[in-house]
């Protein structure tokens, strides 16, 4: 992985930022504390089960400079994958969690109160496991995929 890709990533959160700013949206739309614990951190503390935090940091040190053995560069690319599984997974679960929280709250009377709240669970949940795919799992797989090429 190159080095530039922190600047390629800035790049197109700007981009984000700036389409939702001149669509008329707020940024704050887009924060939403049980999505960001539901879709980023489970996936990571199931990590955890399996890999020691020094195993996560240098599997994204190897992906992007350390040279190392083949051996070490196909553990990484499992690291990679696996937890874009778990993100993809996780989120999917938190959408399934909003649509349950919207059914159940059908009947009552609070249903328009609440409605917004549990379909932004809903669809944040899909859209945070999307975002973190995107700028973690795939960039970093790709460039380990490479090196095994190389």
């Amino acid at each position: 992985m190159k080095k530039r890709f922190i600047i390629y990533l800035a790049v197109v959160a700007g981009i984000y930022v700036f389409a939702i700013l001149i669509a008329g949206g707020r940024l704050i739309m887009f924060w939403d504390f049980p999505t960001l614990l539901l879709t980023p951190f489970v996936p990571l503390i199931l990590m955890l089960g399996h890999y020691s935090p020094s195993e996560i940091i240098d599997a994204f040190r190897i992906a992007g400079h350390c040279e190392r053995s083949d051996v070490d560069i196909k553990k990484s690319l499992l690291f990679f994958k696996t937890i874009h599984k778990l993100i993809m997974l996780s989120g999917f679960f938190a959408v399934i969690l909003g649509i349950v929280m919207i059914l159940t709250a059908y009947p009552s009377e609070n249903f328009s109160k609440h409605i917004g709240n549990y379909m932004a669970v809903c669809i944040l949940s899909g859209a945070y496991a999307l975002f973190f795919v995107m700028i973690i799992c795939i960039p970093f797989e790709s460039a380990l995929e490479k090196k095994l090429i190389r």
